[in-house]
């Protein structure tokens, strides 16, 4: 399952019932090597300065209308029942 799906995403913030957020670009270990460059090179006094200032735009990813109450329920009485058993 593409993890970059709006659709996905939307899922996932309604199970959690939480709001998600992704950016438009993909980030990867190069962002993470610039901003120590930024910082060891004098142009940012600290890490939370250098990423703030380097953070890319983010938008909100709306969530599905669905009601996930009866399975969240569902998930949790399922969890539960299982919990006391152990693998060999």
């Amino acid at each position: 399952m593409e993890g970059r799906s709006d659709f996905w995403l939307s899922i996932v913030g309604s199970a959690l019932a939480l709001p998600l957020a992704r950016t438009f670009i993909e980030e990867g270990p190069a962002r993470g090597a610039a901003i120590l460059g930024l910082v060891g090179a004098g142009l940012y006094t600290s890490l939370d300065g250098a990423i703030s200032a380097t953070a890319p735009q983010d938008f909100e990813i709306g969530t599905t209308a669905t009601n996930s109450q009866p399975l969240l329920e569902r998930y949790r009485r399922g969890l539960q029942a299982v919990q006391g058993f152990k693998g060999k």
